[in-house]
């Protein structure tokens, strides 16, 4: 059992690593995908409940966007460039930031 207040001085990554090392278990869930396919899951759904715990739901949605757009973006920017993106229900565009 991991028990947790805001304020208690905790970040979210610590916080996230104590849930997954606390109630991560591939068993439950063993025909779905390998190990390290599971807990890599875990731990990100982790962090986000961590977050959201600590500093709040609207932290824990854009914690769970940059999540992923490290993961599926971030390989798709050219080394020398920068992008934003601005996203809402209605749809998402991205342009290069002028050098």
């Amino acid at each position: 059992m991991v028990l947790v207040t805001r304020g208690s001085g905790i970040d979210p990554d610590r916080l996230g690593c104590m849930i997954h090392a606390t109630l991560f278990s591939s068993r439950d869930d063993a025909d779905a995908d390998s190990w390290e396919t599971q807990s890599r899951a875990f731990a990100r759904e982790a962090r986000q409940v961590a977050t959201g715990v600590l500093l709040g739901e609207d932290a824990a949605t854009v914690e769970a966007i940059l999540m992923e757009a490290r993961h599926h973006l971030a390989c798709l920017i050219p080394k020398d460039r920068r992008i934003v993106i601005h996203a809402d229900r209605g749809g998402i565009t991205a342009d290069f930031m002028p050098d």
